[in-house]
């Protein structure tokens, strides 16, 4: 471990936010119970991406109790945000965590920790538990398994293992971290991630992707917990809709060509998987159980997704109708 003796942060945490005051206040809060369990030197950067609320006046009020520093960042976008924490960041880690989560009283120590006694590891993540203010809804907990995605559950067990980008074994943005020095050769792109005027997902994931392939290694650590928070708002199908179509149209963002015979700019199989998707999504609704519907219904919203942004795209299909 490094002292405090040394100039050098060990971790920079970084939290990325966009008129999310309130909330914001929470993850500092927690923020505050795991710093008293922590003795190594530190940062906290909060990139304040064009809030209009009273962002800047909440995290003033933390400064005489967390390492925080602010930072303005213009150009819209998570992507955006990320790049100029990772500008800002000091620390030999970056540890990345949203202003919608609560992190655990040991999640400081399980990362650095991970430091520790995995030097040769550039990338660490660890597990998100789902939680929400108010009551689940039946249907949802119902069928939780089919539509978890959307509210950041992520657990990947409890023990360490390898990362992995095929298959897919990878942590969430809301609760990862890279060693400073890999990160400053990847940046996050702009086109992907939330943002006002953006329809994708996957900013952190082809980061992690990218490191992963380079040859970096990534670990998991189960310890290192937070939980993310959603909203009443957010327990609703149309919020699941949205998530999964922004999903599908991130999938023909990042591969935008398929093979087969194509219409209007579609492949003859999506057409023919929206609609079977939709028919047996209503058939399925008025007689099966939420788990069965609900993963339907993911189906035919990932494969809106892909519809629309075809649509948007002048991609080339593989194969040339005859």
């Amino acid at each position: 471990m490094k002292s405090e003796m040394n100039s050098t942060p060990l971790l920079s945490v970084c939290i990325c936010t966009w008129n999310r005051s309130q909330s914001l206040s929470r993850t500092l809060n927690s923020l505050v119970k795991a710093a008293v369990q922590f003795d190594c030197k530190w940062e906290l950067i909060v990139v304040n991406n064009n809030s209009t609320d009273d962002t800047d006046k909440v995290v003033q009020s933390f400064e005489d109790r967390l390492p925080i520093k602010v930072i303005h960042e213009k150009n819209s976008g998570l992507a955006n945000a990320r790049n100029a924490a990772v500008d800002a960041a000091t620390g030999e880690y970056i540890v990345w965590t949203d202003d919608d989560v609560v992190v655990g009283v040991q999640w400081l120590n399980a990362y650095a920790n991970g430091f520790r006694d995995h030097p040769e590891i550039a990338l660490f993540g660890g597990p998100i538990k789902a939680m929400f203010d108010g009551v689940m809804p039946k249907w949802l907990a119902d069928g939780w398994s089919s539509a978890h995605l959307p509210f950041c559950e992520n657990d990947l067990g409890n023990r360490e293992f390898a990362l992995s980008a095929n298959p897919v074994m990878l942590p969430y943005g809301a609760n990862f971290a890279v060693r400073r020095l890999e990160q400053l050769r990847v940046q996050y792109n702009p086109e992907l991630g939330a943002g006002p005027n953006n329809r994708y997902h996957g900013e952190e994931t082809t980061v992690m992707v990218e490191l992963l392939e380079s040859g970096s290694k990534g670990i998991w650590l189960p310890t290192a917990v937070v939980e993310h928070m959603n909203g009443s708002d957010r327990m609703n199908l149309a919020y699941i809709k949205k998530y999964y179509i922004k999903s599908g149209q991130t999938q023909i963002r990042l591969e935008p060509k398929h093979e087969g015979l194509y219409v209007h700019r579609r492949p003859t199989w999506l057409w023919r998987m929206i609609l079977e998707t939709y028919c047996s999504y209503l058939w399925s609704r008025l007689r099966k159980s939420p788990a069965v519907w609900l993963k339907i219904y993911v189906k035919h919203a990932i494969a809106l997704g892909k519809f629309y942004e075809l649509g948007k795209t002048c991609a080339q299909p593989e194969t040339k109708n005859k």
